[in-house]
């Protein structure tokens, strides 16, 4: 658990949060648009990582509340999929099963795969993602409200980090808090 949290503090330290919540990439003057959700939201910020159709996938995803404070950094296994975009999919599906788990009514979800969140907002159709829509839009009805952004990858860095770390090989959740 100290190596977790020295990780944590790394990439903190690379990382400078501003006051109103956007993240300042330390090696160039961009601001990277991540903001806190709105009063009594939580905030998902997820990636999913696809290695192959053998390979079972794999999701990492980061919690922050209204005020910008921590509530945990998950690492999860999933099942195989065909390829990136079900591994983004699924790495969805499991954040708000996570969220309904911890109680949370109110979830903003973001994700760098701008396709897996038009989709989810209706915004486009897609033929091979009809079953992880309707499987998602199934869990987004058990909550008070449930919304889908998309941020670019330098604003989802955390998330990206998480699902590309190394878990034990008999560990399928991970939970750093």
């Amino acid at each position: 658990s100290r190596r977790d949290a020295k990780e944590w503090l790394d990439i903190n330290r690379q990382h400078n949060v501003s006051a109103q919540g956007g993240i300042h990439d330390s090696g160039s003057n961009r601001v990277v648009h991540w903001k806190k959700p709105p009063e009594s939201w939580i905030k998902s910020n997820v990636d999913g990582d696809f290695m192959s159709n053998a390979v079972r996938s794999k999701a990492g995803w980061v919690i922050h509340d209204h005020y910008g404070k921590y509530h945990g950094g998950i690492q999860a296994v999933g099942k195989v999929v065909k390829n990136p975009f079900e591994s983004e999919m699924h790495a969805i599906l499991m954040v708000i099963q996570h969220a309904w788990s911890r109680g949370y009514q109110k979830v903003c979800i973001e994700s760098d795969s701008k396709k897996a969140v038009d989709i989810m907002n209706g915004n486009i159709l897609h033929f091979d993602a009809y079953y992880w829509k309707s499987e998602i839009q199934w869990w987004k009805n058990q909550f008070k409200d449930l919304k889908f952004h998309w941020i670019n990858r330098e604003g989802n860095k955390v998330a990206d980090k998480l699902v590309k770390q190394q878990i034990k090989e008999n560990v399928s959740f991970k939970f750093h808090f």
